[in-house]
């Protein structure tokens, strides 16, 4: 239909324009492939460098004397060389403060810090859930704390058959990771122990249940090295994180009271965060919100969340929230909230934000999710 209403030089000039786009592209391809092919030559570790922003360089941590007791118990697990278990599980529902915990933990380990891998399912950050990539990193990261390890590295990181396939998990952790792993003597090491390195959001990664698998294997074949990796509790990884046995040291965030942890967090977000605009309706039921919260961060997250996006625009469907009675479980008190958007929704059916906040809600309500 456009078409017809084009003369021939302007459909002859869209084409022309077209391929000139298909052509630079191209270019920009081949330019690419150069440049990584020189620093490839360069340095051939370069071509396992971690993606950007994987790190936990500029990751959120959790506010100053909050989490203190998690954060804590990692750090004392880590130093306890008595201890078997050699993998600290954090797990939790999403939005109960796991991704904060593990910047915090890395902050906080200092040299003691391998490296870190934050997954992710966030549009145009792709590398950050392909499991290869997570891969290249931890092996790319052992590297630079262990010179038998990168010698061990280098030769199968040289043959260019490595890389025929990149996509093939198990191939690529067997080549990357396994084969220079067991040929290492680490009694003969002097990598100051014990080091760490941190996974977090494992289940955002894709084939997390193999990656869990690959882990347990890094583990026994690198007996210098702790592991902290963040999670819901998805059964290919519990499979996996099982069979782990005295390696395994679980902590279920969801469960943990942080009642004076909800208290600091209320009060920032009242003082200099998404709060601040109704400060003065709110700050007088904080003894509710935290009654209801039963200790639990998912739940004040999700209200907080809920009253800025209605703002003082709406402060019937707030005061809803801060005058809500108490509840003997903290389930129960979601539960209600999710009432309390629902309604909302119903009024404002039109709402983004309101739609946004009603999937949180259904992933805040199950603990399996």
């Amino acid at each position: 239909d456009i078409k017809k209403h084009m003369t021939n030089d302007q459909i002859v000039t869209t084409a022309i324009k077209q391929d000139a786009d298909i052509i630079k592209k191209g270019i920009v391809a081949v330019q690419d492939d150069m440049r990584n092919h020189e620093l490839f030559r360069r340095d051939p570790m370069a071509r396992l460098l971690p993606p950007k922003a994987s790190q936990s360089t500029g990751k959120r941590e959790c506010l100053a004397g909050t989490r203190e007791a998690v954060i804590t118990d990692i750090i004392a697990w880590m130093h306890n060389a008595s201890k078997e278990s050699r993998l600290y599980w954090l797990c939790g529902v999403a939005g109960c403060g796991k991704s904060t915990v593990a910047a915090s933990v890395c902050n906080r380990l200092g040299e003691r810090l391998v490296g870190s891998f934050f997954c992710t399912k966030v549009e145009g950050h792709n590398e950050r859930r392909n499991p290869v990539r997570l891969i290249w990193s931890i092996a790319y990261f052992l590297a630079k704390v262990s010179d038998p390890f990168r010698r061990e590295l280098l030769k199968v990181v040289h043959d260019s058959e490595t890389f025929i396939d990149e996509s093939d998990l198990r191939t690529q952790s067997k080549l990357i990771l396994t084969k220079p792993l067991s040929k290492v003597d680490w009694t003969s090491m002097h990598v100051p122990t014990p080091m760490v390195f941190v996974i977090d959001s494992l289940d955002e990664c894709d084939e997390s249940g193999e990656v869990a698998h690959i882990l347990s294997t890094v583990l026994r074949a690198a007996p210098w090295l702790f592991i902290v990796v963040t999670s819901r509790t998805l059964p290919d990884i519990e499979e996996y994180f099982s069979e782990l046995g005295s390696l395994l040291k679980k902590h279920d965030l969801f469960t943990s009271n942080a009642r004076e942890d909800i208290r600091v967090y209320i009060t920032d977000e009242l003082e200099r965060g998404s709060l601040k605009n109704i400060r003065g309706h709110v700050e007088g039921h904080l003894s509710v919100l935290l009654d209801n919260s039963q200790g639990l961060f998912i739940y004040i997250a999700v209200v907080i969340k809920f009253m800025a996006s209605l703002g003082d625009g709406n402060l019937d469907a707030i005061d809803a929230i801060l005058k809500s009675k108490s509840y003997a479980k903290a389930e129960a008190a979601l539960d209600d909230l999710y009432r309390g958007v629902v309604k909302s929704a119903a009024k404002d059916s039109n709402s983004p934000q309101t739609v946004k906040m009603i999937l949180a809600l259904v992933l805040a309500t199950s603990k399996t999710t």
